[in-house]
């Protein structure tokens, strides 16, 4: 029967005596039935079916819609832009037309294939402000404070400088973190970290920000290893870890929702044969059961989506659609992103890292396929810097994050804006860049937004994107943080030892107001500013007598048996900075949880002194 028939029994997954070790790429070795149902591989999802498969007493089936990594592209942390707005390995959602940001519609990059977004990301380890996890503890998150967590944000670190602090750190765990890969950073990184320290900006210099403090100025701290990316596939779903028995990793499997009897899930429907959405529009639905739990790994946009497409969401938003009502949950609400602004100038040569002939970037991917060394081995950003404003009198965290970037940039070339409906996109063209050549990028990053957005369906056809509406910049706090952080960079571009490599800002000639003005601030935020894509909170954690939330504190769905949701969608609150590692704490915290509950045996990590007590 055709899929699009929601009424439809779902034929059971044919079974393969095959399972097509070590991936099985189209789901033809799939099972019937498993103890644990996993939808995602992505940053979180491999983390979880590492943990959940420790246990050789029970099954795991982890299910991705995307493909097996594309080594070369993946491993190669400046290969970002060869990934990203590629429907091979990003789901290419975009936002509806944001009347705050000169009515932009921004590409939101989300990853599809092993590693989730943790595979075309920037790499950028940043846990957050430490009082981000004590207000969701304060907000009815019980056991979510930052001493609770820090357990397992340092249960999988694999920290490789000397002199880690082991109070805060983690060493021997399976993803490495490691300085700014490159080896020594651009000469204008280094003046950036000295001048924003001097700028009396309230940046000190920090030498951890993952540390006990988090505000300052640091050299950044990425997931990599030897030169290469370090994802969540390649760090927890190692050989070792796929040769396990009980542990089955599909691809080019689509869930296209979660199947209840009453109120409990007892599985999923799945679209087999092809990453692609469009291909798989008229394909029979079929199913794999899941005899302990269903655990939704899918991130902040695709884990809402498949729950309201379950009948997991607002009721109104159900009933347009025609889905039968399963629970009445405001799905999809309290979507929360970071923006960043692009401050652009023009530097002295041999500063920074712009080169734009063909020969310069052949010279770059060589030096880094056979040396792992050079330009290639960073994402871009080389320094970052955290601060509380003030501007947000009921925040406590650190509400502005600055990237600095040893190189030129717009929104053209970070692939994160599309054009305008009145045709206007990127405030510089390429085109100018390259005329102007050695430049650096400052970006300012609204940390803690006030602006709230939500996600909706678009119909009820699985393979339909959803409507994301982020809300960009309408609470006008959120328009006041960011131009703080354009005054607070223009003052440490000003500051030597940086003012002495800089020629000139560039600045938006276009604009009706003087550059100096804050009129002109104010206007350039809402036509510069980008999503970072960092979109959390969708399936919020708290209290369950909350009427805002989604899941408990121990990630289970309210109201509902054997669900869970496991993954950024699930934050409360954003939290100060790129979101990969807290998704990999979360992942690590739900591991034990979804143990205790279900009586599993729990072994201990090269990062706890003692065998596993639960902290819960």
């Amino acid at each position: 029967m055709a899929a699009s028939a929601r009424d439809a029994k779902p034929q059971p997954v044919p079974h393969s005596t095959s399972r097509g070790f070590p991936i099985d790429d189209g789901g033809g070795g799939i099972l019937p039935e498993y103890d644990f149902v996993i939808v995602g591989a992505g940053t979180a999802g491999c983390v979880l079916a590492n943990r959940l498969s420790e246990d050789p007493n029970v099954s795991v089936l982890l299910l991705e819609t995307g493909l097996s990594e594309d080594h070369f592209r993946v491993n190669t942390p400046a290969a970002i832009p060869f990934l990203q707005l590629d429907k091979t390995y990003d789901w290419c959602f975009k936002t509806t037309s944001q009347p705050k940001m000169n009515h932009r519609i921004s590409n939101w990059p989300r990853g599809k294939m092993l590693g989730g977004s943790s595979s075309i990301n920037a790499m950028l380890c940043v846990r957050g402000d430490p009082e981000n996890f004590d207000h969701w503890s304060r907000s009815g998150c019980e056991g979510w404070s930052y001493a609770e967590v820090l357990p397992y944000f340092k249960r999988g670190e694999n920290c490789i400088w000397d002199n880690v602090d082991h109070r805060y750190r983690g060493i021997g765990g399976e993803i490495t973190v490691s300085p700014t890969t490159r080896g020594e950073p651009a000469e204008a990184s280094r003046a950036f970290v000295t001048a924003s320290a001097a700028a009396n900006v309230g940046l000190p210099l920090n030498p951890d920000y993952n540390g006990p403090s988090q505000t300052g100025v640091s050299l950044i701290e990425q997931y990599a290893k030897d030169g290469l990316r370090q994802n969540t596939s390649n760090a927890f779903l190692t050989p070792k870890v796929l040769a396990r028995p009980n542990l089955h990793v599909c691809t080019s499997v689509y869930v296209t929702r979660v199947m209840f009897q009453g109120s409990t899930a007892i599985g999923v429907c799945v679209r087999i044969g092809s990453h692609l959405l469009e291909e798989l529009k008229s394909s029979i639905e079929l199913s794999v059961r899941a005899r302990r739990e269903v655990i939704l790994c899918a991130g902040a946009v695709n884990s809402p989506w498949l729950l309201m497409l379950s009948g997991v969401g607002p009721k109104e938003e159900l009933k347009k659609h025609n889905i039968p009502i399963v629970a009445d949950l405001p799905v999809g609400k309290n979507l929360q992103d970071h923006l960043m602004c692009m401050l652009l100038v023009q530097t002295k040569p041999g500063t920074t890292l712009n080169t734009f002939s063909a020969v310069e970037k052949i010279k770059m991917l060589a030096q880094h396929a056979l040396f792992k060394r050079g330009m290639a081995t960073t994402a871009g950003v080389e320094t970052t810097a955290f601060k509380r404003t003030g501007i947000y009198p009921d925040n406590k965290a650190n509400d502005l994050q600055i990237h600095f970037l040893p190189g030129l940039v717009n929104d053209e070339l970070i692939g994160m804006t599309g054009a305008t409906p009145e045709g206007e996109g990127s405030q510089v063209s390429p085109e100018f860049l390259a005329s102007i050549g050695t430049g650096a990028t400052i970006l300012p990053i609204l940390l803690q937004p006030k602006s709230v957005g939500s996600i909706r369906l678009a119909s009820d056809d699985p393979t339909e994107h959803p409507i994301i509406e982020p809300n960009y910049l309408s609470a006008e706090e959120d328009i006041q943080c960011i131009v703080e952080g354009l005054k607070i960079a223009r003052k440490i571009i000003k500051t030597p030892p940086f003012s002495d490599i800089v020629v000139r800002e560039l600045v938006d000639e276009n604009s009706p107001y003087p550059p100096e003005s804050e009129e002109y601030l104010r206007l350039y935020a809402q036509k510069a500013s980008v999503t970072i894509y960092h979109p959390v909170g969708t399936a919020k954690m708290g209290a369950v007598y909350d009427p805002t939330t989604v899941v408990d504190p121990r990630l289970r769905v309210k109201g509902l048996l054997n669900l869970r949701v496991v993954d950024a969608s699930i934050m409360p609150k954003v939290t100060s900075g790129n979101t990969a590692a807290p998704v990999l704490m979360i992942a690590e915290k739900a591991s034990d949880m979804i143990k205790e509950d279900n009586g599993m045996l729990a072994r201990p990590h090269p990062n706890e002194k003692h065998p596993f007590v639960a902290k819960l």
